[in-house]
């Protein structure tokens, strides 16, 4: 990426000397010089297309959406969802909202519901997911930093508290590593499929129970790698990993 910035940055600037000189130039050396730029441009344009479009051209791979579409199906009916970093929170949500999977099921981003504009831009869409206060959720600055911890401004255990109470199945995905942690004085964290049931420490399952529910499931997501070609990328490339 650096190496490609630096390269067009040179190539920019030494296109905008080559200008600049002909500009002093006859009418017609002007417009040859004008000319033979643009054609360079779509010849230079032509050659990264026809190079880099196989690579590229990802409109086949389905990885993201089948990884998405694992966690949500692994929610039960009426549940609310709560996820947390760029891949779980992204898929999910354009799944949920913009091609309407799973409607059933309310999918909150834990990073996002301590902002002040969380509440009036996203509760209109939510059905069984409850914001606790009227007002916003604040007990610290929001994303108040502190060195490379995060303070968050919400509080786990009052959303724990009051979808619980009213009977609403609350999941969260990955497990939550927040400094805020007063929740695990009352809550587990039960890993049931793919996803994490929060659970009261006082309606803990009975052993036999959860072995009926867990039996025989699958907790990990297994990519098809027919969709991408590892062989097209450099080894130490993200799309390689």
């Amino acid at each position: 990426m650096q190496s490609n910035i630096v390269v067009s940055v040179l190539a920019g600037t030494g296109l905008w000397c080559i200008q600049q000189l002909a500009a002093d130039s006859s009418e017609s050396v002007r417009k040859f010089v004008k000319g033979v730029l643009l054609l360079a441009a779509v010849l230079a344009s032509s050659h990264q297309i026809k190079q880099n479009y196989r690579t590229c051209d990802l409109s086949n791979n389905l990885i993201m959406h089948d990884y998405g579409r694992k966690l949500l199906d692994a929610a039960p009916k009426n549940a609310v969802l709560m996820v947390e970093g760029d891949m779980p929170s992204l898929t999910t949500r354009y799944l949920r909202y913009c091609e309407n999977y799973r409607p059933d099921v309310d999918v909150v981003d834990q990073e996002l519901i301590g902002f002040p504009w969380f509440k009036p831009m996203h509760q209109h869409i939510f059905k069984h997911y409850i914001i606790p206060y009227d007002r916003e959720m604040y007990y610290k600055d929001v994303l108040a930093r502190k060195g490379d911890n995060f303070a968050f401004s919400y509080n786990f255990k009052n959303v724990f508290d009051v979808h619980l109470q009213a009977g609403i199945p609350l999941y969260i995905y990955p497990f939550m590593k927040h400094s805020d942690e007063e929740w695990k004085k009352f809550y587990d964290l039960v890993p049931v499929s793919s996803l994490y049931e929060v659970r009261a420490k006082s309606n803990a399952y009975e052993l036999s129970s959860y072995i009926d529910i867990v039996e025989n499931r699958d907790y990990n997501f297994h990519p098809n790698m027919d969709y991408c070609d590892a062989a097209l990328y450099p080894e130490r490339s993200w799309e390689y990993v």
